[in-house]
């Protein structure tokens, strides 16, 4: 009886956090999205809040959020084709994860770009970590590459690193945009490879 309530606990807890997944990672997308298109469309804040209070912007996406989280959750994955109890770990990979993953090329558009950190060019990144995140927890793209969500927590690790050594670089020695440009596409390769390459668990060993 005693084992039978622990694992009916353990089940609901998986259930409450694959839902909880779910749902931040929608609402991340949702408003990575209203951003982006807000950014083209060069709406700004203070036209947004001249139509609608931020508030009652905000209170809208969590609705919409919590909808279509419980979508998803009632059979919306299945009718996607997309593995069900990928939610939370697409949440950790688009929002997190993978972000710090390519930092230095994050870090290399805003030094040579004139959008700054929070221009087009550096959504558009923000929106290919989400696809890429969605391929990766949600269709098999981890177990066709021979990845563990932690290769890419490793990959992150690594990210930030060389992406604060690209923005000193940039900086403090003020070299080309060329030279910028090169130095963080062998900083992202660099990062990138210690994920692929499993080179922590290589060095663990």
């Amino acid at each position: 009886m005693g084992q039978t309530g622990s694992a009916n606990g353990t089940s609901l807890l998986t259930d409450l956090g694959r839902a909880f997944g779910t749902a931040v990672g929608v609402a991340g997308v949702t408003i990575l999205v209203g951003v982006t298109v807000a950014r083209l469309a060069g709406v700004t804040t203070a036209d947004l809040e001249s139509a609608a209070p931020l508030e009652v912007v905000g209170v809208g996406v969590l609705v919409l959020a919590v909808g279509l989280a419980s979508w998803l959750e009632d059979g919306g994955y299945e009718r996607l084709g997309a593995d069900p109890t990928g939610g939370a770990r697409f949440a950790w990979l688009a929002f997190f994860y993978l972000p710090l993953a390519v930092l230095p090329l994050r870090v290399a558009l805003g030094a040579t770009t004139t959008s700054g950190p929070t221009g087009v060019a550096t959504l558009s990144v923000q929106l290919g970590c989400v696809a890429l995140a969605a391929w990766l927890s949600l269709y098999g793209g981890l177990d066709r590459l021979g990845l563990e969500t932690r290769h890419v927590g490793h990959a992150a690790l690594a990210g930030v690193g060389l992406g604060i050594l690209t923005a000193v670089i940039a900086t403090v020695l003020e070299p080309s945009d060329a030279l910028v440009a090169l130095v963080a596409l062998v900083a992202q390769l660099t990062a990138l490879w210690v994920a692929v390459g499993t080179v922590v668990d290589r060095f663990r060993q």
